[in-house]
């Protein structure tokens, strides 16, 4: 009796240990795809919302003036809607409209002291976008994914670029 009692211990312990290791295995492979299929969903929203709208400017003939109370009302809605912050640009990366909090507010945030780079700015004007998950150069604290666009008038001429950026917290980086 005492023999079966050890041997069942030892059968019982043995399968204890595979299914723990087969369940870890199983839940790696699994947050891996899950953080991957977030990953791709989070570049899905951005890129639509800011192709949006480099699309919709694209249409209309717009002023300065125009297009700065434009993007006021359009891009505090859009940056809700998609948990994300909208950064616009003219040319050389000289930001002339955020949609945070502090930005609405003060007329002034983190992200409009700080020029986007030459190397991003170049990505984006001449390869018409711009996606990592990164830190912005150097502008943003933290990791974030972040998509940019170029925004063109009806003629097909640049005139600025738009930047969406989230936070990511839970990625580090997959591309």
């Amino acid at each position: 009796m005492k023999l079966k009692l050890k041997i069942f211990n030892k059968y019982f312990l043995i399968t204890v240990v595979v299914i723990i290791i087969s369940l870890t295995f199983m839940l790696t492979i699994l947050s891996f795809f899950v953080s991957n299929f977030l990953a791709k969903e989070k570049y899905a929203t951005l890129k639509e919302s800011c192709t949006s709208i480099s699309e919709f400017t694209a249409t209309k003939q717009l002023s300065e003036g125009g297009f700065k109370t434009i993007m006021s009302y359009v891009t505090p809605i859009v940056s809700k809607s998609i948990d994300a912050e909208l950064l616009i640009t003219d040319t050389d990366g000289t930001p002339i409209f955020c949609s945070c909090d502090i930005y609405e507010r003060d007329g002034n945030c983190v992200h409009s002291n700080k020029t986007v780079s030459d190397r991003i700015v170049d990505k984006v004007l001449n390869h018409k976008e711009y996606y990592e998950v990164g830190n912005f150069d150097g502008a943003l604290n933290d990791m974030y994914y972040i998509y940019g666009t170029k925004l063109t008038d009806k003629s097909g001429s640049n005139y600025a670029a738009v930047y969406a950026f989230s936070q990511s917290s839970y990625i580090r980086e997959f591309f």
